[in-house]
């Protein structure tokens, strides 16, 4: 046999061996079902059914809109009607919004794609 570069032989007792290789079985095993489960996830949720929403240069883009700070839009949530409120804040997770009342609402950007609740203009 012949080796290139650094050759080491480490003695390991057999038991030592088998033990090793049974702990990394495990830990393909656990690998491959954490994928399958997330595999599961991510095919419930087609792109199909995935909206355009996405945060850029301090502005969120949502469905062919730019939205911006201080936009007046209506809110629409799966299960509630239809909100009227203002935008205080966007980053790259998240939308935040006064309501007429004063009292603030977090929209998650992930939320808009999924289409667990959409955003329009007040016109």
């Amino acid at each position: 046999v012949r080796v290139r570069g650094p050759y080491i032989v480490y003695m390991l007792a057999e038991d030592d061996i088998l033990e090793d290789i049974s702990f990394i079985k495990q830990l393909l095993h656990i690998k491959k079902s954490e994928r399958r489960h997330n595999r599961k996830h991510l095919s419930s949720v087609s792109s199909a059914d995935m909206r355009q929403a996405r945060f850029e240069d301090g502005k969120l883009y949502y469905e062919g809109q730019w939205f911006s700070i201080g936009s007046s839009v209506w809110i629409d949530k799966t299960g509630s009607s239809p909100l009227n409120a203002t935008i205080s804040a966007i980053n790259t997770g998240e939308v935040w919004v006064r309501r007429r009342d004063g009292s603030k609402t977090k929209l998650y950007i992930s939320q808009l794609q999924k289409g667990k609740c959409s955003i329009r203009l007040d016109r």
